[in-house]
């Protein structure tokens, strides 16, 4: 492995939150270690953007941040109510999958 290569292994973003992911699974019980999950609650706007991010069910080691850090990314079609955009709030759960 090159120096290059060493240095993304240890410090590129994805395997630092790979290596928090797989270190909360492997504390969970076998039957529980495919179900690796954070709830969040959050309000959309009319304009489709999120806001007011609450974690519902945290996994911690952080896990919960990141899932906050990519939905607040999103962009979802506002929701309707007779023809106009309205704000709604939503329940999403991100799924972290360790491949």
């Amino acid at each position: 492995m090159t120096n290059l290569q060493a240095m993304m292994h240890e410090t590129h973003p994805y395997v630092l939150l790979y290596k928090q992911a797989f270190q909360v699974m492997m504390e969970k019980p076998p039957e529980e270690q495919q179900n690796v999950t954070v709830s969040l609650h959050m309000d959309k706007n009319a304009d489709g953007r999120t806001h007011n991010l609450l974690v519902v069910r945290s996994l911690g080691m952080g896990l919960d941040e990141k899932a906050i850090e990519a939905v607040r990314t999103w962009r979802f079609e506002p929701a309707r109510k007779d023809g106009r955009p309205v704000a709604v709030q939503m329940n999403i759960i991100v799924n972290f999958h360790l491949f």
